[in-house]
């Protein structure tokens, strides 16, 4: 066999294992997906029988989901959307899309750039909490100057007696261990995985009924189209429950700001799977009628450091408001940043952006696609 026909069978190959490996994603994501969704629908309908679809509702949501998005795949989430809103609206996008094809569109080559241990390089930004890193098995302070382990302790705890260890590929708030001074060894810290330790935040006190243990955390999503600045497009408040120290995403409760130039909020807020409250499960806050403080400075900076990164479409940022009303960042996601809860609450989120049609385009190939 010639060198011409050996390349181009490999070629071939590689195309046909590549296809099958996406296939193969598309079809756990959207098992999975759509699970969630259906549960969603069960609980939402469960606690309004009365916004349960009829049969016309589903046949229209259906035809919407294959002609526009591509597949009848994504119609349980618009279903579930459309029972929490009472309507069915144009424009969404089910949370199995945006996984499926935003995320690969928007990060293409550039997931890696959110993990935890190099944001502080990438961003260059003070609003950053972060006091130390391990990496490769070393330690580094904030400039990624070496320390040594017997100094970790003086350095991490100069400020604070409390402090966050996030390790690296850690989501929804997992793999997160607080960490105090007068306890504190470097034993406990992971000795097989990347992290980064972070100060303790002190929140506002605007947030002390409404997230007593941990320090509340506001989810912003912004957008960045070519050649125009980057924009917030969903904004939630994630609050913690049941005295966690810090706020998991599938465990506390999400509040959705309603005016993203005001910061108001909501008089709901959603637990896991779309069940809506109308104040804190623990100290009976309600939601209604408050306003996330320093809101439009906390736009303002993501919007600022989207636009240092023109490479990606959309990012999910977490930040918190200090005490003194300072917006301090958590971390950024330009991974699958879900949107479920603002999709559902104030969406459409994306419309003009034309992500309803990203399934008629080729996929970008991605580093780990490669065989």
């Amino acid at each position: 066999m010639s060198t011409g026909v050996t390349s181009a069978v490999r070629s071939l190959g590689k195309r046909m294992a590549v296809a099958g490996l996406r296939a193969y994603k598309a079809r756990m994501i959207d098992a999975y997906q759509n699970g969630e969704a259906r549960k969603s629908y069960d609980i939402i309908t469960g606690q309004r029988p009365e916004r349960a679809l009829s049969g016309p509702q589903r046949r229209q949501i259906s035809d919407y989901a294959g002609d526009v998005l591509g597949s009848v795949r994504f119609a349980p989430w618009l279903e579930a959307y459309t029972a929490f809103r009472g309507e069915f609206l144009e424009g969404w996008l089910p949370d199995n899309y945006i996984e499926r094809y935003l995320v690969p569109h928007s990060a293409r080559r550039f997931q890696s750039l959110s993990v935890r241990s190099l944001a502080n390089r990438i961003l260059q930004t003070d609003l950053l909490p972060d006091i130390a890193y391990g990496v490769n098995g070393g330690l580094y302070d904030r400039n990624y100057e070496p320390i040594e382990p017997a100094a970790l302790a003086r350095h991490v705890f100069a400020e604070s007696d409390t402090a966050f260890v996030k390790v690296e590929g850690s989501i929804r708030g997992y793999g997160v261990t607080r960490i105090e001074a007068g306890s504190f060894s470097p034993d406990q810290l992971p000795s097989d995985r990347d992290f980064v330790i972070q100060q303790a935040v002190r929140q506002h006190p605007a947030f002390d009924d409404l997230s007593p243990a941990a320090a509340a955390t506001l989810r912003l999503t912004t957008v960045k189209q070519a050649g125009m600045k980057a924009e917030v497009r969903t904004g939630l408040l994630r609050l913690g429950i049941d005295g966690m120290e810090y706020v998991r995403a599938g465990k506390s409760v999400s509040v959705p700001v309603i005016d993203l130039q005001t910061g108001a909020m909501a008089s709901y807020g959603m637990r896991t799977g779309f069940l809506t409250v109308d104040r804190h499960p623990d100290t009976g806050a309600e939601f209604g009628g408050r306003t996330v403080p320093s809101f439009a400075e906390a736009a303002a900076a993501c919007t600022a450091l989207h636009d240092r990164l023109p490479h990606i479409w959309y990012i999910g940022w977490d930040v918190g408001i200090t005490d003194a009303g300072a917006v301090k960042l958590f971390e950024f996601n330009i991974g699958h940043a879900s949107v479920r809860f603002s999709e559902a609450a104030t969406g459409p989120c994306f419309l003009g952006l034309g992500w309803d049609r990203l399934h008629l385009r080729d996929l970008p190939d991605l580093p780990y696609e490669i065989v």
